[in-house]
């Protein structure tokens, strides 16, 4: 009983059989030159331009530069590099928003209060 053709050679194959009598390719395996795409590796581009802009600019800077490597890393098929050079632009922009939301909650409080304090007394 034949179940269908080899995708490598064109043979065709018989049921039951895991591998192709005449080539020896997988039945089951991919075409030659089919390869699954690696997931996609986020590059917090986006974020880093706003925290130069809003928060923290020499972080911006750093982590820019982490989201432009991170992207050519992954044009070129470095993929672990990717992950490593994005993971640190995350980073760099987490800390510049925490110092960010820190330092100005602290300036607004403080001038908050000297300006309540005065009122009150």
């Amino acid at each position: 009983m034949q179940n269908g053709f080899c995708i490598h050679c064109g043979t065709a194959l018989v049921a039951g059989e895991f591998f192709c009598s005449h080539c020896g390719a997988g039945i089951n395996c991919p075409q030659p030159g089919a390869y699954a795409a690696p997931p996609r590796v986020p590059d917090y581009l986006i974020w880093s331009i706003f925290t130069i802009c809003c928060c923290n600019q020499i972080l911006g800077i750093i982590a820019l530069l982490f989201a432009v490597l991170s992207k050519s890393d992954l044009d070129a098929g470095r993929y672990d590099s990717a992950i490593q050079k994005s993971s640190i632009a995350f980073w760099c922009n987490v800390i510049s928003l925490v110092l960010a939301v820190l330092i100005w909650g602290g300036v607004f409080i403080f001038f908050g209060l000297a300006t309540i304090i005065p009122m009150l007394g």
